[in-house]
C-alpha cells in the first residue's frame, strides 16, 4: 500500500474530527429534514393520487419540529464548528481505501494490446434534502441501488475482454436498442412503423457485452414493408418475420436475429470504427470509476463497501472544507469526486478551483489527478493518468469554466512532472467528468473551443459546435426522471433510440443565460455535458491508443439525471 488511508497524520485529529462532527450533526440532520419535505415527481403523483387532510397536517408537523430542532441545536453546532475549521486545515484532501487482493498483478510485455475500460458518472448523491432540487432524493436508498449496479462481477483475464467488442469489420447500429413499446407521457404508444429491431448474430468469440445474456438490437428505419403479419404480437409486440418466435416479453427473443448488415439511418452510421452504442447494463470488465457528486458521506461510505469487492484501490472524501485560502472562501462540502481503481494508485493528487461562484462557491469543486501502476516492463514502469473533475454548473458562467479548464491542463501537467520516473512508459492519459457544457447549444460556444480540445481528444466530437451523428446526450430532463418511458433501464434505453424520445426527455440546446434554445435546429441530440478524453503519450517507446468502443448506459435510470459514459481504449505497440 502506498498511500495513508486516514485524511489524518494522527489518531488525535481523527478523533476530534469525529468529535466535531457528531457535535454538528443534530443541525445538519434537522435541516436536512426540513429540506427533504420537498417532494418529487413521484412523490407528488403517488400523494395526489390518495390525497386527504392527514397528509398536510403531517408535513406541517414535521416542518415545525424539524425547524424547531434546528433553532435548539445551533449552540451545539456553534461549539462544532469552532473546533471542526482548525481541524480541517490539518486535513489530507482525500481518503483512501485499500483492499487487499490474493490474486497477483497481470504481466504486460509491451508487444502485447491491452484494453482499459473507463466510466464516468454523476450520481447526484447529496444529502437527500437538497438532492430533491434535482427531483432526486432518498439518497442512502439510491446509493447502496447505484453500488451495486457499478459493481458487477470482476472481470476475466485479459483475452475475456476482447469479446465483449463486435468483430470491427462487421455494421453495427450506432445506438442499439431492444424491442418494446413504452407509452409517451400522453399515453398513446410509438408508431408501429417508426422502428424495426432485429438481433445481431453473437460475436465468433461468444461474448456479448451483457451478463445474464443480454440482446443487443439493430434499429432499421423507415420503411417497415418487409415486417409481415403479425396479428398475435404478445406483449412485445412481435416485429419482422415472428416464425418461431414466442413470447419475448420486452425485449425479443434472439434465436431469430435477422440480417443487420444496414443497421440504421444513414445520418446515425457515422464512423464504424468509432461508433457508439445505448447499453442497458455496464460493463463487467470495467477497470476505472470516475464519479461525481458523491457529497453525502453516508453515501460515499455505502458505495466504497460495495465497490470495495471489485475495485482494490478507492479514493473518496475528495476535497477541502472549512475556510481554506487556496479554495477562495468557506466550504460546506467537498469535490464531490470518487476515483475507484483496479490497479495501483502510486499517486494522488487534488486541486481546488479558486473562483467558484454562486451556489458553487460552498463546495470544493476541483481536479483530483491520480497515477496508476498497470505493470513493468524490462525494469520500467507501465503507468496511466487519470484527472478527474466537475466544473462549475450554472449556464451563464462559461468564463468561469474556461478558467477552471485553463488551471486543470496546467496542474495535470505539473502532476505528471512530479511524479514521472526515468523510463516511464504512460499507458493512457485520461480527463474526464461532469464539464457542465455541451458541443451543441449556443451558450456554451465559449467553452467548446478551449484549448483542452487541441490537446486531448473527444472521440464523441467532430469539431466545435458539431458532434459525431451518433453521439448521444447525458443529460436528462430532470422533472420527467419517473415516466413511465424512462423508469427502467430497458425503457430508457428503447427511448432514446427514439428521435422523439429524445427531444422529449433528454435536456436541450440552451442559451448563454440557460433558458431553452428555441433556434435550435437538427437531430435532437441532446446536451452531452460528462466527457472522457484521451491522448496518447509521445515516446518513446510510443504506444498506439485506439477507442474500441464509446456507450452510454441506462442502469442507472431513475436514480440519476446524468447518464453515465462507458470509454473502451486498446493500448499497443505502435505500428512500425
Amino acid at each position: 500500500m502506498l498511500l495513508r488511508e486516514s485524511p489524518f497524520s494522527s489518531r488525535a485529529l481523527a478523533a476530534l474530527n469525529c468529535l466535531a462532527q457528531g457535535l454538528l450533526f443534530p443541525s445538519f440532520w434537522a435541516a436536512n429534514q426540513v429540506l427533504d419535505l420537498q417532494e418529487t415527481t413521484a412523490e407528488r403523483k403517488r400523494h395526489r393520487r390518495g390525497r386527504c387532510c392527514c397528509t398536510y397536517t403531517w408535513r406541517v408537523l414535521a416542518g415545525l419540529a424539524g425547524t424547531g430542532l434546528l433553532l435548539l441545536s445551533l449552540p451545539v453546532a456553534a461549539l462544532g464548528l469552532l473546533l471542526w475549521l482548525p481541524v480541517q486545515a490539518a486535513r489530507r484532501p482525500f481518503a483512501y481505501q485499500h483492499t487487499v487482493r490474493p490474486a497477483p498483478a497481470e504481466t504486460w510485455a509491451l508487444q502485447q494490446r491491452r484494453t482499459f475500460t473507463f466510466v464516468s458518472a454523476n450520481l447526484c448523491l447529496l444529502p437527500s434534502g437538497l438532492a430533491k432540487f434535482s427531483n432526486l432524493g432518498h439518497t442512502p436508498q439510491r446509493a447502496t441501488a447505484m453500488a451495486h449496479k457499478l459493481a458487477p462481477a470482476p472481470p476475466g483475464p485479459a483475452s475475456a475482454r476482447a469479446s465483449l467488442m463486435p468483430p470491427r469489420h462487421r455494421a453495427v447500429s450506432s445506438y442499439g436498442v431492444t424491442l418494446c413499446t413504452p407509452l409517451w407521457p400522453s399515453g398513446e404508444p410509438w408508431p408501429q412503423d417508426s422502428v424495426v429491431v432485429e438481433m445481431p448474430e453473437d460475436d465468433a468469440s461468444g461474448g456479448t457485452g451483457h451478463s445474464g445474456g443480454e440482446e443487443r438490437g439493430n434499429v432499421r428505419r423507415g420503411n417497415a414493408e418487409e415486417r409481415g403479419n403479425a396479428e398475435e404480437r404478445g406483449n412485445a409486440e412481435e416485429r419482422g418475420n415472428a416464425e418461431e418466435r414466442g413470447n419475448a416479453e420486452e425485449c425479443g427473443n434472439a434465436e431469430e436475429r435477422g440480417n443487420a448488415e444496414e443497421c440504421g439511418n444513414a445520418e446515425e452510421r457515422g464512423n464504424a470504427e468509432e461508433r457508439g452504442n445505448i447499453e442497458e447494463r455496464f460493463p463487467a470488465d470495467v477497470d476505472f470509476l470516475c464519479l461525481q457528486e458523491v457529497f453525502d458521506l453516508d453515501a460515499a461510505a455505502r458505495l466504497r463497501r460495495q465497490l470495495g469487492r471489485s475495485f482494490e484501490h478507492i479514493v473518496y472524501d475528495v476535497g477541502a472544507y472549512g475556510l481554506q485560502g487556496c479554495c477562495g472562501g468557506f466550504k460546506a462540502f467537498n469535490s464531490g469526486l470518487f476515483l475507484a481503481s483496479r490497479y495501483p494508485v502510486l499517486a494522488v493528487q487534488y486541486h481546488c478551483y479558486p473562483n467558484g461562484a454562486r451556489e458553487d462557491a460552498l463546495s470544493a469543486k476541483g481536479l483530483l489527478c491520480a497515477q496508476v501502476l498497470l505493470g513493468s516492463a524490462q525494469g520500467c514502469r507501465i503507468v496511466g493518468y487519470l484527472s478527474c473533475t466537475h466544473l462549475q454548473a450554472p449556464a451563464p458562467d462559461a468564463e468561469v469554466r474556461n478558467a477552471q479548464l485553463s488551471l486543470g491542463l496546467r496542474w495535470l501537467q505539473l502532476f505528471q512532472e512530479a511524479h514521472a520516473e526515468r523510463g516511464d512508459v504512460v499507458a493512457f492519459d485520461v480527463y474526464c467528468g461532469d464539464l457542465n457544457f455541451d458541443n451543441c447549444s449556443r451558450g456554451d460556444e465559449p467553452n467548446q473551443t478551449h484549448r483542452i480540445f487541441e490537446l486531448f481528444r473527444d472521440p464523441c466530437r467532430a469539431g466545435p459546435g458539431c458532434d459525431r451523428p451518433w453521439a448521444l446526450g447525458t443529460l436528462l430532463n430532470y422533472l420527467q426522471l419517473y415516466e413511465e418511458p424512462v423508469s427502467s433501464p430497458q425503457r430508457l434505453k428503447c427511448t432514446l433510440a427514439q428521435a422523439e424520445g429524445r427531444r422529449t426527455y433528454l435536456a436541450g440546446p440552451i442559451l448563454a443565460d440557460g433558458r431553452p434554445d428555441p433556434t435550435a435546429r437538427g437531430p435532437w441530440r441532446g446536451r452531452r455535458v460528462d466527457y472522457i478524453l484521451y491522448r496518447e503519450h509521445r515516446g518513446p517507446p510510443a504506444l498506439h491508443t485506439e477507442v474500441e468502443a464509446v456507450s452510454v448506459v441506462t442502469q442507472l435510470a431513475a436514480c440519476s439525471d446524468h447518464l453515465p459514459v462507458v470509454l473502451r481504449l486498446a493500448v499497443g505497440p505502435a505500428a512500425p
